[in-house]
């Protein structure tokens, strides 16, 4: 079973990540350390996007649901499909990763989020937008 995250460029969606056992009950996430990875197909080497541990936010972690925001700049990309996989590696060392298969849909911007370059990263500069359907 798919599953697919709609965004457009230069969007920022929060993502909440439930890990559940065979039977559907939730798994306690305390203490675990959570990562996320885009890549454009399955088989690339590299991410075109990776957020660490310190990216999320396991205030519900006992409940068994983390989360992380994608940022608008980590959401200005090139329009497409990419596969997404989010793995929590539990206290114990045990590793829990999304089974089904989960995409992020980038849909096209007609007007672009600017950046603008600061001491210390980027910032944006403006933010407007809408899509083409």
């Amino acid at each position: 079973m798919a599953h697919e995250f709609v965004v457009k460029q230069g969007e920022t969606r929060t993502l909440l990540v439930t890990v559940k056992s065979a039977a559907g009950a939730p798994v306690d996430l305390t203490g675990a350390l959570c990562s996320l990875g885009v890549k454009k197909a399955a088989t690339d080497d590299e991410y075109v996007l990776h957020k660490d541990s310190t990216f999320f936010d396991y205030g519900n972690a006992a409940q068994g649901s983390v989360s992380v925001t994608l940022t608008s700049y980590d959401t200005l990309r090139d329009p497409g499909v990419y596969w997404l996989e989010v793995e929590c590696v539990m206290d114990n060392g045990k590793a829990q990763k999304t089974v089904a298969d989960y995409f992020l849909k980038i849909k096209t911007a007609i007007l672009q989020p600017h950046y603008i370059e600061v001491a210390g990263g980027f910032e944006v500069a403006m933010v407007i937008s809408g899509e083409t359907d």
